[in-house]
This record gives structure tokens, sequence and C-alpha cells, in this order.
């Protein structure tokens, strides 16, 4: 029986006012890379178009569909036909079908001929970039990587989200934050100042940390309060070591006890701010914005609501020429009014987790360690400072796009760490895979009923191709504009890969794990070619039957069919010795289950024939 093989390959573009426009393809490559982005890259060589004239001329409106500059995307199907000339019976066996951005055209105008680079989607990511003159941040569903790809997507005008197939992976970045206050948890009482109110240090009816609150009562002024730190007016008391030019935020758990039957302070007419049931930060400036000698900030308030809780702050940069700052807790009323307050933080900055959105959870140095975080005191426990440390250093430049960056160098080093793959396949899915572990169905066989070349190269001195350690080293400028670098390492075998990221924030560990995980194995390299198979892809598992060696099985890397030679060629990974009889040799179709139920493991023949 005589079985012809032949391929076909076409690419369409249509322009903006609908009409369709055909090319001839002359020869190139397709290909599909694990290990690059974007995932397919189509070559090709077409025939420069020309209208059906005479005399000749060229087809202008197909000629400009392919300028990269009108944004169309080609259509590309290569189908693989089988003619069986006993039966007269053709059919197609496999085909690659994917609508692509056209990345470059190259018009060679002496030879009458078109190069195209095509590409998927993933080259939106790589040329789109962040337009303003501000950092844009990722940070803020930085607990899911998918739903921080999908913003990514949007942001670069992809009008697509991740597959539900996709793997999901924890990329929230890490901050280290100190707690200014030194007994932040109202732990045995506080030493604090009292104004026109009674107030209970170790208030045990209601606590939002540890086993009491702060509680201001039986006012006696509205202008009623609780000072923390120093209690003077005096020139250099500043509360907790803050200075003039300084961002800080206080925060704090609030809860109203009693409701105010009085009237709130300020009383009205002053154009004060609402200080009652409030956080307020308080500095002595000449000159200052209130009564010629204040500066006042107030969180928001409590709702006057028996029983109403509430997490609230203030941010405030303390103006420059201050002479003391101060804290006060607020009840605030004339009149009957309790508010008890806990969980208090006095931190610089703007007061939020690294996300962005929400406030700095509560901690204090005998909060227990997390995944993310240790804590500890800096001095006696419940009378210093204490401070939250990163067990992960993720710093949140690794989620923040710079002006003039294209997404796709924000977002790379970010799934390298999480040891994650994106890729947009070629019928526009895109997903979230893990790199290593992902597999799609289907081997790719090399051997010699269809092979055409085979070399097998076994070298241990190429560190870039096979490695038993990996560093990885990351160079980048931060938003205070210092030159910062980190390094991450995996594995103590040699050679070692050093792989060097200049202008990329340091991600978090894992770039280098991930990188050693894709070479294990890589020892030995087959470079084969055979026969082109359109439904070959990357991720497949791959089988090489070489002459006088054991069969090869490992994963397929990269595809590339050359159309002119309707050949391709297969790049794998992991390749190990793989003798016959092994499970992983056994036809797709074969399971354990077909066998007879008296067939044995040693009993098993080395082709399988009785279990089929």
């Amino acid at each position: 029986m005589t079985v012809l093989r032949y391929q076909a390959v076409n690419v369409s573009v249509t322009d903006a006012g609908s009409v369709q426009h055909f090319y001839n393809v002359e020869g190139g490559t397709i290909v599909f890379d694990e290990n690059v982005t974007p995932y397919l890259l189509a070559e090709l060589t077409l025939t420069l178009p020309m209208q059906p004239t005479l005399p000749p001329a060229i087809d202008q409106g197909a000629l400009d569909a392919l300028d990269p500059r009108n944004r169309l995307q080609a259509v590309l199907v290569a189908t693989l036909y089988e003619y069986d000339e006993a039966t007269g019976v053709l059919h197609s066996q496999n085909d690659v079908s994917a609508a692509l951005n056209i990345e470059d055209r190259n018009v060679d105008w002496k030879a009458g001929t078109i190069a195209v680079r095509l590409t998927t989607d993933e080259f939106k990511l790589q040329t789109e970039a962040n337009r303003t003159t501000e950092p844009v941040s990722f940070r803020a569903h930085q607990g899911s990587l998918i739903a921080v790809c999908n913003d990514v997507l949007a942001a670069a005008g992809v009008s697509a989200t991740l597959d539900s197939s996709s793997v999901d992976a924890d990329v929230t970045t890490t901050s280290a934050v100190t707690n200014m206050l030194d007994n932040p948890n109202v732990t045995g009482g506080y030493d604090i100042t009292q104004i026109n109110c009674t107030v209970d240090t170790n208030d045990t009816s209601w606590f939002a940390s540890g086993t009491n609150s702060i509680n201001l009562w039986s006012p006696t002024a509205a202008d009623s309060y609780a000072i923390l730190g120093p209690s003077s007016f005096a020139a250099g008391n500043f509360a907790f070591g803050m200075q003039p030019g300084h961002t800080y935020t206080l925060i704090g758990t609030g809860r109203v006890k009693t409701a105010g039957t009085g009237t709130d302070y300020p009383l009205g007419g002053s154009g004060d701010v609402h200080r009652a049931r409030a956080l307020v930060i308080h500095t002595i400036r000449p000159g200052g914005t209130f009564l010629s000698g204040y500066d006042l900030f107030a969180s928001a308030q409590l709702p006057n609501v028996v029983g109403a809780t509430a997490r609230v702050s203030v941010t405030a940069t303390i103006p420059l020429g201050s002479t003391a700052v101060f804290i006060r807790l607020y009840n605030g009323n004339t009149a009957s009014q309790q508010i008890q307050w806990d969980a208090l933080m006095l931190v610089e900055g703007d007061g939020k987790e690294t996300d962005g959105v929400n406030l700095l959870t509560y901690f204090d140095g005998s909060t227990p360690a997390t995944d993310l975080y240790s804590y500890a005191w800096s001095g006696t426990a419940n009378q210093s400072s204490s401070s939250r440390t990163p067990l992960i250093d993720r710093t949140p430049d690794s989620l923040t796009l710079s002006p003039g960056q294209n997404y796709w160098s924000m977002l790379e080093p970010v799934l390298g760490a999480a040891g994650r793959r994106l890729l947009c396949d070629e019928g526009g899915s895109w997903r979230l895979v893990d790199g290593v572990a992902y597999s799609v169905p289907g081997t790719v066989v090399v051997q010699q009923s269809n092979a055409t070349a085979l070399s097998d190269d076994i070298d241990l001195t190429q560190p870039d191709t096979v490695y038993g350690s990996v560093v990885v080293k990351y160079t980048w400028v931060n938003p205070q504009g210092n030159t910062e670098t980190y390094y991450d390492a995996a594995g103590t075998g040699s050679p070692t890969r050093l792989v060097e990221y200049a202008n990329r924030s340091y991600p978090g560990p894992g770039v280098a794990a991930y990188i050693l995980a894709k070479g294990q194995g890589r020892g030995r390299v087959m470079s084969t070619t055979a026969m082109s198979d359109f439904g070959a892809r990357p991720y497949m598992g791959a089988r090489v039957i070489a002459p006088y060696t054991q069969t090869q099985t490992g994963v397929a890397s990269r595809i590339s069919f050359d159309l002119g030679g309707a050949e391709m060629d297969v790049t794998t990974r992991g390749l190990i010795d793989t003798p016959d009889g092994a499970w992983v040799l056994a036809p797709d179709a074969v399971t354990w289950s077909e066998g007879n139920a008296a067939t044995t493991w040693h009993g098993l023949n080395n082709d399988f024939s009785n279990l089929t």
C-alpha cells in the first residue's frame, strides 16, 4: 500500500473594509516553544500579491493589509493530507490553525516576496507599555496570580481572561514595617494622660486583640480624649519618634460602648476637624492652619451607635517647622458616651498593606509568625516598638509597572518565581500553567519510520544547556533612585548556570529552582528531525528510538515545522533511558484494566500485545 503525504499552507488577512486577502506561502517555519514568548512564532515567505490584470500590477490592498501598523490579524492554516492510492481516499491528518498578530513585514522587491513574522497574542504584552509618567501597581489582587494576569491583560488592551484550567499561585509582595507604639495591644494597662474624661486602661468587656482595651468614659467636656506618649506641648516633644517632613499613619480599632447623648466636638462654627470618636494626630507649629498654632489630622468617626465597631486610620505628613507632635484618642462628646480603643498602630508611610488597598493587619512583637512574616519586640515586650520582618523577600516593586516599561518585562520574572508559564495557544485561549508539570495529551515519536536526521550529544561543559545549579541575579533602580541587587539560587551540582536580569525588580525566590527543574536530565541532548506531524506540540510526551541505545523518553519542548522541507525539528527535555517493557512505552490507548486478570507485571510482553 502506498500512502502519499503532502501539506497545504494558507494565509489570509481581512482588512478594515472587510475585504479578505489570500497569500501564497512559498516557505518558512512554524515554531511552538515552551521556553519562548510568544508561544507560537511563524516566519513565512509569501509571494508578492498581484492584481489579476495585464499588465501585472501590485495588489496594494493586499500589501497594505500586511502592514503591522494596521493591527490586523493573519489567519494561518497548515494542513497535512494523506492519500491512499489503493483506496483513493484522501483525508487530513492534523493541522495548525491560528489567528496571529503581524509583528513584522519585509518586502523584497527584487525577489518578489514578502517575509512576515506572525505571533500569538503574548506579542501585545511585549509591545504595550505604561504610557504615563507615574508607576502603575498590579498589587490589588496579588493573592492570586490569575487575577494579576487578568488585570495585566485588561490594562494592555487584550480582551481576554485566563482559561478556567489555569493553575493559580499566591504572589503577595512583602515589606518590613515597624509599629512605633510601645504598648499597642494595651496589655496590662497603659500609661496615658486623660483629659476631660475618665480612662480605664484595662477594660476587659471588649477587645480587638489581646484581652482588654482602653475605655474613655464619663466625659466632662466635649473636648475629651486620652493622650498617648508625651502630654506636654513643650518644644521637642515628638511622640514615638515622629519627625517633621515625614508621613505617618495612626491606625486603631474602636467601639462605641455607650452612645453619646450630648454634643460632638467641635461644637461647630470653628472650621475645626471632627474629632469625636476619632483618632487624631496633633502638631504644634507657629502659623499652623488651626488657631494659628496647630495642625490637626483626624480619622473617620465611629458611628454614634451602640456596638458599632470599625478600624479607622489617619495619615499625616508632619509639617515642616512643627515643634511638637502628639497623639489623641477621642471620646469627644459632652455626655454619656463611652468609647473603647484597641489594636493600635503608628507606622511610617501610608499604613497600607503592600496591595495598596487594605490597612495594615494589626501586629505587635507577640504576634505569631506566618508564612510571610516573623514578629519581634525591639526591647521589653509591651514596652517597646515592634517589627514585622518578611520571611520571603518579594519586593512590591516586582508588581509595579514603571513609566515606559512593557507589561511582559514586569510579569515574566513574577511568573518564573511562581513556577508558572503564561501562554496564549493557537486557538487564542490564555492559560496559566505549571511550567514543569503541565502536559497535553499525546506523544511525539521519532523513530526509523519517520526520522530524517538524528544526532546524540552528551556534553557536560555547556552551562547554558547542561547545569546542576542555577544563580539568578536581579538589578534595578527602586522608586527612591537607589540601585538594588538581589540573588536567587538553587541546586548544588556543577556546572552552574548564571542568569542575569537587568532593570527587573526581585519577584521573590523561585526562578532559579524553576530554571533548574526545567533543565533536569539535559546531560543528554538528542537533536531529531522527522517528517512533519502538525499535531505535535510542546508539553506532549516525547519518545526517541535511536540505533544502538535504549529508547529515550521525556517531554517535547520545542517543535519547529520547516514548510519547505515538510519536516519538523523536535527538541526535548528530561530525557531518560527507558528499557523495553517500561509502562511509559505502552501505546496511549492501552490500559492495565484491559489485560487478562491472570496477567502479571513480570508476564507482560515487551510490546504489550497481551494487553491488547
